[in-house]
């Protein structure tokens, strides 16, 4: 199955994840995994560069694009067109949309503050650095539950509607055609419905560099009208430049730069990510955390489980050997939601059967961080990694790529013995429960897919 054919009561980037799950041969083991850019990355050729470097091996790329100094869209373009060749989605990671997480014992927060919050969220999502229009995965904490009857609920919806009037935005084409001497003509045709049109792979890189060009102008959505010309035409010399319209669906990345293995990554056939697709990542309380009740991760789990839709999974801040070890957020995952009744709880086995159709399962994604500290000691970073027994590890093509292309070796090669090791561990630890994969849960319920997220710096 491909994302265009998901069925549509399942979210499209899930849909897409495990579309790579599948395909992408130059995951590290076979894992998904999210890199995170470095905070020392503060310039958009750094994140490039990262993007460039391990996009081949990654699932998710998070950003922080409030430090890049030179952030724009047509950075965005650049970044957009690299995790198209490689395949992989991209979590502007560093606003979260919500910022609210009210200390237990605080008095409870009023309509009209709920009211505000909701809307700064929303302004954070569609305003400055816009975030709606080019990530397909933003961050939020959900209002807490005691809040949820005075509007908090509404939090989640609105930010999908946010994304979806800001892609709507995206597809709506106005052309001008000018002609001297003749009529204009105005031909102006509104995008369809977002779910209609979104993997059309030419269709959303087009759509999508147009629209960022538009919201870099900031130009609001107008009527068709009648334009009148007058004609100034001055003659002057300048020194010729490269059209920006040549470059905008090049990719940054230099081939030379960064060697591969035909075996291991082959981009070109790799599906490409639903550019026009927009999820959210709900931030979780830790259990022992003791600034939110349990109540408050509850709550944060039937927001997600309640708009799956547009909700791709969460976030934690537990290491993921321990999130994956342990399996308490899969097993709430897979409780029925409070509206359900009892007999949905007890499925027959071939309900089960049905659930865990690889083509047709609710997935959740469970975003935790995996560091070196984890296990104690730093593995040794010079070895060349190996995936389905290949050698990864490649000799520089020319003598002056030889001290820089080594130092990304290194790195590439320390991510997959990272992730190499975490799955060794979770293997050992793991193994009094057989029905646990490196990947996903093989529970009956929803689809589990525990994404590591690495911080790297290039």
């Amino acid at each position: 199955m491909n994302a265009a054919t998901a069925p549509p009561s399942r979210n499209p980037l899930t849909t897409y994840l495990r579309l790579l799950q599948r395909t992408k041969t130059s995951l590290p083991h076979g894992q998904l995994v999210c890199v995170s850019a470095s905070p020392n990355i503060s310039t958009m050729d750094g994140l490039l560069r990262l993007a460039c470097a391990v996009g081949p091996h990654i699932a998710v790329l998070q950003l922080h694009a409030d430090i890049i100094d030179d952030w724009s869209m047509e950075a965005v373009r650049r970044l957009t067109s690299i995790a198209k060749k490689f395949g992989f989605l991209i979590w502007e990671g560093g606003r979260i949309l919500n910022t609210k997480r009210r200390p237990t014992g605080q008095q409870a927060l009023s309509t009209q503050e709920i009211a505000r919050d909701i809307a700064m969220a929303r302004k954070r999502y569609t305003k400055g650095i816009s975030v709606a229009a080019w990530a397909g995965l933003a961050s939020t904490w959900v209002i807490g539950p005691e809040e949820q009857e005075k509007g908090g609920g509404q939090l989640i919806p609105t930010l999908r509607r946010a994304a979806r009037e800001t892609v709507a935005r995206m597809t709506m084409s106005v052309r001008t055609e000018i002609s001297g001497g003749q009529t204009p003509c105005i031909v102006g045709a509104a995008g369809d419905d977002l779910e209609e049109s979104i993997y059309d792979d030419e269709q959303d890189q087009d759509v999508f560099d147009d629209s960022l060009r538009d919201l870099n102008s900031s130009q609001p959505l107008r009527k068709g009208s009648v334009i009148s010309l007058t004609r100034t035409i001055t003659q002057h010399a300048e020194p010729s430049r490269p059209m920006t319209m040549e470059l905008e669906h090049r990719c940054e990345c230099d081939e030379s730069e960064f060697p591969l293995d035909d075996k291991l990554a082959s981009p070109n056939i790799l599906p490409p990510p639903p550019l026009l697709s927009r999820g959210m990542v709900i931030c979780l309380p830790n259990n022992a955390d003791t600034q939110c009740t349990p109540q408050h991760r509850q709550a944060a789990i039937a927001a997600g489980k309640a708009h799956n839709d547009f909700v791709v999974g969460y976030v934690t801040e537990e290491p993921w050997i321990n999130v994956q070890r342990d399996q308490a957020l899969a097993h709430v995952l897979a409780l029925p939601n409070s509206h359900e009744t009892d007999g949905d709880e007890h499925e027959d086995s071939s309900d089960c059967e049905n659930e865990r159709n690889p083509d047709d399962a609710e997935t959740y994604v469970i975003f935790s961080p995996l560091e070196n500290e984890h296990f104690g000691r730093k593995p040794h970073v010079a070895e060349p990694y190996s995936t389905n027994g290949g050698t990864a590890a490649v000799s520089p093509s020319s003598p002056h790529q030889r001290s820089k292309y080594g130092v990304k070796a290194q790195q590439i090669s320390a991510l997959h013995q990272l992730v190499g090791r975490a799955l060794s561990i979770q293997a050992t630890t793991g193994a009094a429960n057989a029905s646990v994969s490196s990947t996903s849960s093989k529970q009956c319920g929803p689809d589990i897919l525990y994404i590591p997220i690495i911080t790297m710096n290039f």
